[in-house]
């Protein structure tokens, strides 16, 4: 299978290979496209790039030349106030005979020139005999290359020399020198002036120039006064450039080699001669500078260009293999059209192709049949060739308004250009099928449509559909019915402006009769619970099982909450009728909750919620019906909190367990004592079981907490053990369920071995509820707790549902009367008969007998003379905690008779 599938393969890679070659020369259209373009961009890229280039090289030239004329009009400016004050300096000088005291005049402000750092005077040996510094240390400037050439040339010129370091100051100065001569002409000394290094800086801002524009001053012996880069010296000793003439340009300003300046960097350089001095001013721009701004302009433009290169080959890749599939779709599409144009003629669908006629108005009028298929014809009982031209109007003409619908229906599939759907025929139509699935696709010859006869497949999902929604037992609508129609009907109630009710009814005590007949009666009851329940209800109205005894009842067009009210009481009543099955007749109620629409919400899974909600607090006394409230939904809110604080409670522990004594009602002796759980609640406090104990019933978390309970009173007896008291016997109680779960004996058997305890030290409590499960399994349970040796008793006697029969079937060892009787001793003598009935009752059957809540001592003393074996409440001692229930112990240790209480309470207080 797998070769076929390879060999398959491989042919149609080579037939669609050989398509492809065949059109070679249209795919390679593409390729030769992108290459094309990419020449042509680079090709423009050069060109411009070449042209910016040149372009910046012509502006640097120009800016050199414009910034060079500047330069040499600022140096002439400065050049000839330094020639001006030195001849005048110098004619003082020569005429006053060498009197004249450069310090006094410069405390005079003569020479504030802030550029200026010194004027000096030396005579013909170099000695300095006046200057603007102190004079009190005489100097020789006879070393000084400025001296020397003095000393050597006759020339009155100003000389000015290159940057050096002032022997004054220790800072870089200018020296400007000219002679000092005799009457005769004779060299008698030198005029020195020391300028600071910024003198001659440019005007122009070094951030305008360029960090590396050099501007310089050179004399005509082709040496460097001064020389600048970015408006700043070079540290000392450094050079900026070579003093050689073939550096400088032989016209006004060209480009001149790195080679010529000590960073290698060329630059464009224009000289100009300063008039009446013999200097040149030079300004050189860097060429990197110069060119950086457009050369980075190139470097994104071929940045793009790449980018744009490799667009344009993946766009022409692309549309090359969209080309080389559209080709093999286009041919693969022709093969379609011939294989199914062959399958069409013996396939299941029919086949038909119609074209549009218009009338002479040009509104498309009617369909005519240009192509179909056999199958087509069979399902119009015709033939194909009868078939074949024949328009909608021919087949019906004598039927207007359809021939209206069927010409409407085709000109929206053809406007839209597909669509699908399934509709019944008519029973005039010529299509002889129940059911039609037909497909609707415009083409370019006109509209195909292809017909399946789908009624079989209609009716059998139709049926899917029915007992998919339908509740298997009672053959009402189920509950996924009730969640895809409730919202339409809540819908349409709203359009409407009407009222509707839904009521979640709850069977009370189904539970019973299950366990009382079994399932089978169970089931027949709830047949006959939905019976009664759709024979209650007004026409229109739904009654859905939601599952269990559970139903909903849907109520619409309600005008008034008392209409509802009336058919929940009527639902009520009908259920205090007993249901006649064949095991017997049963009696079962209803708690009723009701939630109205919109007021109590506006969408399906609130008011179903809602409904719920006030359903419970119905079931609250049983056989009511309650409208939903948001105290009740509080209140609901509520339980389920404190169930999330008991769930965090039980992971935390905190759980206490206090522990209320029983004595002997004879001699007043510690007999036992009754474990009871209390809460430490970290905001609340203590909580008492009357709060949290019903909420934890509700869930599991009622055997979770029986479990720990039963764990922390082993342990605690095991440390009072281990302490050396005289422990007495302490009852747990066991909740119903947990007792219902069958697991207590595993429980008690795994605690007393994890403490090493005896069996008789640890007891249970049952309430009456717990023994109406199933009868074998309560049975076995206790008789496996009577062979551990663990005594239970029947804790709130008188309140549940058992019957003398029941206990007579049961092991159990001691009958805990409910408080109730007590508290009515001594009121009427009907409660003393009817307690010493149930005292003898017990005792018959050898079981203790306990009263639960004793408060007074008249109490106390009816309960001797009813000869009821032992006592338990306020009167003997409330329930206490762990250190108390100590002190207990040890006073009952000490006084075996009824003093103990006294010693008791003395030590407590």
């Amino acid at each position: 299978m797998v070769r076929m599938l390879v060999l398959s393969h491989l042919k149609k890679s080579r037939l669609d290979l050989g398509l492809l070659r065949s059109h070679w020369k249209w795919l390679a259209l593409w390729p030769m496209l992108a290459v094309v373009a990419i020449c042509a961009m680079w090709l423009f890229n050069e060109r411009r790039s070449q042209d910016d280039i040149l372009a910046a090289n012509t502006a640097a030239l120009r800016d050199a030349a414009s910034l060079s004329s500047a330069y040499n009009k600022q140096l002439a400016r400065s050049i000839e106030k330094l020639d001006e004050l030195t001849l005048y300096v110098k004619h003082d000088w020569e005429t006053s005979g060498g009197t004249i005291n450069l310090e006094k005049l410069h405390e005079l402000g003569l020479f504030s020139t802030k550029h200026f750092a010194a004027f000096v005077i030396s005579n013909v040996d170099g000695l300095i005999v006046t200057s603007t510094r102190s004079t009190s240390v005489r100097r020789m400037i006879a070393d000084r290359a400025y001296f020397q050439f003095h000393q050597s040339h006759s020339s009155n010129a100003l000389h000015i020399g290159a940057v050096d370091i002032g022997r004054g100051s220790g800072k870089p100065v200018i020296q400007v020198t000219r002679s000092l001569n005799r009457a005769d002409g004779a060299f008698n000394g030198v005029l020195l002036v020391s300028i600071a290094n910024d003198f001659f800086n440019p005007i122009v801002d070094a951030t305008i120039l360029g960090r590396e524009t050099v501007q310089a001053l050179i004399g005509d012996d082709n040496k460097v006064r001064i020389a600048l880069t970015g408006g700043r010296l070079p540290p000392a000793g450094a050079t900026l450039m070579q003093n050689d003439s073939a550096c400088l340009p032989t016209t006004q300003v060209m480009l001149v080699s790195a080679s010529c300046f000590s960073d290698h960097q060329a630059r464009f350089v224009s000289v100009s001669h300063l008039d009446d001095y013999p200097f040149v001013a030079m300004v050189a721009l860097s060429q990197r500078e110069v060119l950086g701004t457009t050369m980075l302009q190139i470097a994104h433009r071929n940045d793009l260009l790449w980018l744009s290169a490799f667009i344009i080959i993946a766009f022409c890749l692309l549309a090359g293999i969209l080309s080389a599939s559209l080709l093999l779709k286009r041919e693969e599409a022709a093969e379609i059209r011939k294989a199914y144009r062959m399958a069409t003629e013996n396939g299941k669908d029919g086949f038909l192709l119609f074209r549009q006629m218009r009338d002479k108005d040009g509104v498309v009028c009617d369909f005519r049949v240009v192509d179909c298929n056999e199958r087509a014809a069979e399902l119009y009982a015709t033939t194909k060739l009868a078939l074949l031209g024949s328009s909608l109007a021919d087949h019906y003409g004598d039927k207007k308004e359809y021939l209206d619908k069927a010409v409407a229906r085709y000109c929206a599939m053809y406007d839209q250009g597909h669509g699908e759907e399934e509709y019944r025929p008519p029973l005039y139509s010529q299509i002889k099928a129940a059911w039609i699935h037909r497909k609707f696709v415009r083409t370019f010859e006109g509209l195909a449509i292809t017909l399946r006869d789908v009624g079989e497949h209609i009716t059998h999902r139709q049926e899917m559909e029915r007992l998919a929604t339908e509740d298997g037992l009672t053959g009402l609508p189920n509950r996924h019915w009730l969640g895809s129609f409730l919202p339409g009907m809540l819908q349409r109630a709203s359009v409407d402006g009407e009222k509707m009710a839904v009521l979640f009814v709850d069977l009370d005590d189904f539970k019973h009769v299950n366990d009382a007949f079994g399932h089978s009666a169970g089931d027949e009851l709830l047949k006959a619970a939905a019976t009664r329940l759709k024979s209650l209800m007004r026409p229109g109205d739904s009654v859905v099982r939601l599952g269990g005894d559970e139903f909903t009842l849907i109520l619409e067009r309600i005008p008034a909450d008392q209409q509802v009210a009336d058919v929940a009481n009527r639902v009520v009543q009908a259920f205090k009728v007993p249901f006649a099955l064949q095991s017997g007749k049963s009696m079962v109620g209803t708690s009723i909750g009701i939630a109205m629409f919109p007021r109590d919400g506006n969408d399906a899974e609130t008011l179903l919620k809602n409904a719920d909600i006030a359903m419970y607090a119905a079931k609250e006394s049983k056989g009511k019906f309650c409208f939903y409230s948001t105290e009740l939904y509080q209140r609901q809110l509520g339980k389920v909190t404190m169930e999330q604080e008991l769930a965090q409670a039980l992971e935390q522990d905190e759980f206490e367990m206090f522990y209320q004594p029983r004595l002997a009602t004879s001699s007043g002796q510690l007999v036992g004592m009754e474990a009871l759980i209390r809460w430490n609640h970290p905001q609340r406090g203590w909580i008492s079981p009357v709060e949290f104990i019903p909420v934890a019933e509700m869930s599991d978390l009622i055997v979770q907490i029986g479990i720990r309970v039963a764990h922390k009173v082993a342990q605690q007896i095991r440390i009072w053990l281990d302490a050396g008291y005289p422990v007495v016997p302490v009852s747990i109680n066991v909740s119903p369920r947990q007792f219902n779960q069958g697991s207590v004996p595993e429980l008690l058997f795994e605690c007393l071995a994890e403490s090493n305890i005896a069996a008789h030290l640890l007891e249970v409590e049952i309430t009456e509820s717990a023994m109406m499960g199933d009868d074998e399994q309560v049975i076995l349970q206790l008789a496996t707790l009577h062979t551990m040796g663990i005594k239970t008793h029947v804790d709130d006697f008188g309140t549940g549902y058992s019957s003398l029969a029941l206990l007579q079937r049961l092991s159990l060892d001691v009958l805990k009367i409910d408080r109730a009787f007590t508290a009515a001793l001594g009121t009427k003598p009907e409660s003393e008969i009817l307690y010493r009935a149930i005292v003898s009752m017990a005792h018959a059957l050898g079981m203790v007998v306990v009263a639960e809540g004793v408060e007074t001592e008249a109490q106390l003393t009816l309960l001797r003379a009813l000869r009821c074996d032992e006592i338990q409440g306020f009167l003997i001692a409330k329930p206490l905690c762990v250190a108390d229930a100590v002190l207990a112990l040890q006073a009952c240790a000490r006084n075996n008779d009824q003093s103990w209480r006294a010693q008791f309470w003395s030590e407590l207080v």
